[in-house]
């Protein structure tokens, strides 16, 4: 007898190796001994998270669905009990092709696809739900939790559609979808989510919240003009009125009221610009200025937004105020997509990027352009760098706002000297006095014609 114990014990520690211990933790000899090459294989797809893999094994699956097991296992690796957890096992004798595919496009995320997947569509919709699953990837169970199965089948396109746009955000724009606008109004939301991206379920929830149809598809229309990409910054935060922001709205503007012009990135990796506190700032801006607004990626459309607003209205007239907002360094103010190389301690390759990529960038090689603007900005005009660093000192080379304010000898140039944020815009008899970081005002640089100025 001892001598079978033996043999058998040498058996599986030939098959399992270091996974034998492991897998004694949750199964008997028996077992082992007849599934071995199966538990072998599931160890070394999941590696360290084998033990999570063991604990969920849905045994009585076995023999019938290894196969379907195994190849479960080789889509979701360490999260492999993740998956066999969450696995609809009724599904898995008539579905089992389905539920690979779904683990195919969901790797490491398919148990939450699986805790999500709406089993009653299966049967009749195999197809959309795989659809879905394509487009959405990891977030596949998001989308799946949210997904507003009373549009189906009839507006099966257009939720794919909206997928397709959305991406992995797409259970966001599922969640706040406003679905009675969806028959008659499909077209209108698709433009949405093409246009906002991965940001549409946050459009979607604030922009029909206090307009009407009729209102939100102008703003729409008009904002898209001037670049807008981010109208959840807007109308998140306050309800920001950036119907009244436009160029078209210049034209009806009081002639009473200063021009001030707002430029902001399209791309804001962590957000900075959707702050509400900011926000609340600029709507003490639209209490003392008419304000247009745009967005951009790039410093050709930025200085033309700049000549536009300036030209637009009855009296064309000079900009008092320009608020420029995008992730800065000494040397830029960076209108596209944040690069790994802006690190202040990599001042040499930020320098030799610049040179490369200049477009994205309103920069310290754009003394020229700087000087070609100074003609739309008013005597006494302020300009406002909402850029961490523009104002830092670098040695042997003048930084953003000192080339600004030195090409624009007539306005007075505000920037931080460190990694901030604006804390308030300080006003006197309509106009801004002072802009207050929260870095505090011993980083805060303020020039005129490239010389520090006291203001008040």
């Amino acid at each position: 007898m001892r001598t079978k114990k033996r043999a058998a014990e040498s058996g599986l520690e030939e098959i399992l190796g270091s996974y034998l211990p492991q897998a004694r933790e949750y199964f008997d000899d028996p077992f082992i001994g007849k599934h071995a090459a199966l538990l072998k294989q599931i160890a070394e797809h999941c590696g360290a998270e084998t033990g999570w893999a063991y604990h969920y094994l849905p045994k009585d699956l076995i023999p019938e669905q290894e196969r379907f097991l195994l190849a479960l296992a080789e889509h979701c690796g360490a999260k492999t009990g993740w998956a066999y957890h969450h696995l609809p096992k009724d599904l898995v004798p008539g579905h089992a092709d389905l539920l690979l595919a779904l683990a195919e496009h969901c790797g490491a995320e398919t148990g939450w696809a699986y805790r999500y997947l709406p089993k009653d569509l299966v049967p009749d919709h195999a197809d959309f739900l795989l659809a879905l699953a394509e487009r959405c990837g990891a977030e596949t169970g998001r989308a799946y939790d949210s997904l507003p199965k009373d549009l189906i089948p009839e507006q099966e396109r257009f939720l794919l559609t909206l997928a397709e746009r959305c991406g992995a955000k797409t259970g966001d724009a599922y969640e706040s979808l406003p679905k009675d606008l969806v028959p008659d109004h499909a077209d209108f939301l698709l433009a949405l989510a093409e246009h906002c991206g991965e940001r549409t379920g946050t459009v979607y929830r604030y922009l029909l919240r206090d307009l009407t149809l009729e209102q939100a598809e102008r703003v729409f229309r008009i904002g898209k003009e001037q670049g807008i990409t981010h109208f959840d910054r807007y109308f998140m935060n306050h309800n920001f009125p950036l119907k009244e922001c436009t160029l078209d709205a210049l034209t009806k503007a009081s002639p009473q009221k200063p021009l001030a012009v707002i430029i902001h990135n399209k791309n804001d990796n962590n957000e900075a610009f959707s702050n509400a506190l900011y926000n609340t700032e600029l709507l003490h801006v639209l209490n003392h200025y008419s304000v247009c607004l745009f967005e951009t990626d790039n410093r050709t459309e930025a200085f033309e937004n700049i000549k536009r607003a300036a030209m637009t209205g009855k009296n064309p007239g000079k900009i008092s105020l320009l608020i420029l907002g995008g992730h800065g360094t000494p040397y830029s103010l960076n209108w596209g997509e944040t690069a790994d190389t802006e690190d202040e301690s990599d001042d040499k390759n930020k320098l030799k990027q610049l040179e490369r990529e200049q477009e994205r960038y309103f920069s310290i090689f754009d003394e020229a352009r700087f000087a070609d603007m100074g003609e739309y900005i008013a005597p006494r005009g302020k300009i406002v760098l909402v850029s961490c660093s523009t104002g830092r000192d670098i040695q042997g080379e003048k930084n953003l706002a000192q080339v600004i304010a030195e090409n624009i000898p007539h306005a007075t140039v505000y920037a931080p000297q460190t990694k901030t944020h604006v804390h308030k815009f300080v006003f006197k008899r309509g106009r801004l006095t002072d802009v207050i970081y929260d870095c505090g005002p011993k980083q805060t640089v303020k020039l005129c014609g490239g010389s520090p100025v006291s203001t008040g």
